[in-house]
């Protein structure tokens, strides 16, 4: 169903599936499934801490006339 192709050879700097390094070499999938979500957060919030919250904006005074009302349109 999936197969690889030139362009992702050419990407990587690969002249063949031959140079792709073996299968063995990556940790088992049960590894990682046993993370939880947690420490998954915990090391993610380590490495990019929460940037300072920004200041509340202000509001705009009310136009004359209080709200609703459109002060450069006479009635």
């Amino acid at each position: 169903m999936y197969g690889t192709t030139l362009e992702f050879l050419r990407h990587f700097g690969l002249r063949s599936l031959e140079d792709l390094p073996p299968i063995d070499s990556f940790a088992p999938a049960a590894e990682f499934a046993a993370q939880t979500e947690e420490a998954v957060m915990a090391e993610a919030l380590s490495e990019h801490p929460a940037a300072p919250a920004a200041p509340a904006e202000e509001k705009a005074p009310e136009p004359e006339g209080g709200p609703g009302e459109d002060p450069l349109r006479p009635e």
